[in-house]
């Protein structure tokens, strides 16, 4: 029932879309308006057994759609790259032609949505909770590059780490592998070079 409603609000959400696409179209509108499609997070759907949205932070849950439409936006390509959420603010403000703010966490990604080859090291990706909701107190930090994936739990120094190429339903946490040592202090430099991160 669950995977049904979800999968039925997908579809009402779909359908919303269109109908703002009609209108854009109606009022003349279409041709110059970017149109950026996602989601703030994914649904377990049980996944690992799990439903809902957390704490965890395995694919199904980060691993969102992020689709841009628009003028000069190239039809059907796919694009493999690290990318978060929080470069939605940087690449609207290029879009719009106004400087983002020196502080702001974030990378636009006009370019490379524009079809430019260019790559990326990393996307973040956090989640805070308080021991209200959990029992525990949870700080989150993930680390996401194209092969691999850390989360380091920062209250307990704990955490996970998936080689997405070998294990892509993050079965296999390589967290205390002392094979993947070296893996695993360049994912948790990445994490603590992020601006504003601790």
């Amino acid at each position: 029932h669950m995977t049904a409603n979800y999968y039925g609000m997908i579809s009402l959400l779909d359908h919303n879309v269109g109908r703002i696409l009609s209108n854009l179209e109606k009022l003349n509108l279409r041709q110059n308006t970017i149109i950026i499609f996602t989601s703030d997070h994914g649904e377990l759907l049980g996944d690992h057994g799990l439903i809902l949205k957390g704490p965890t932070l395995y694919e199904g849950l980060t691993k969102v759609g992020l689709i841009f439409n628009g003028e000069n936006i190239p039809a059907k390509q796919i694009i493999d790259e690290p990318v978060s959420t929080l470069d939605l603010a940087a690449t609207i403000y290029d879009y719009c032609d106004v400087e983002a703010p020196s502080e702001a966490q974030s990378q636009s990604l006009r370019k490379l949505v524009g079809g430019e080859k260019t790559s990326r090291d990393v996307a973040y990706n956090e989640w805070r909770a308080g021991s209200d909701r959990y029992n525990m107190t949870l700080d989150l930090r993930l680390v996401r590059t194209k092969r691999y994936k850390a989360i380091f739990e920062l209250e307990s120094g704990d955490g996970e780490v998936y080689d997405l190429y070998n294990d892509p339903h993050e079965m296999i946490n390589l967290f205390n592998d002392p094979k993947n040592r070296k893996v695993k202090k360049e994912l948790r430099d990445m994490m603590l070079e992020r601006p504003g991160n601790i």
